[in-house]
């Protein structure tokens, strides 16, 4: 898998599981189901970062997503 593919599907993944993880500890649960998916999305995260050359910066996220989507336009 690509690495820029793992930062767009992780950074997703990291973001749509907060809301289950509010949700549970409002709700008084324990977060299961939201804890598996953020620890996915950061194992994707980190090994992206690991298998490209120098890494990634915070400011080439966006572009991960961009080279993403230009690349399925194609």
């Amino acid at each position: 898998m690509d690495a820029d593919i793992q930062i767009v599907i992780g950074t997703l993944l990291a973001i749509l599981s907060l809301p289950s993880i509010l949700t549970a500890f409002a709700d008084g649960r324990a977060p299961k189901i939201g804890v598996a998916v953020f620890l996915l999305a950061c194992g994707l995260l980190i090994h992206a970062w690991t298998i490209t050359p120098g890494g990634y910066t915070p400011a080439e996220v966006p572009l991960a997503f961009y080279r993403l989507i230009g690349a399925w336009r194609h």
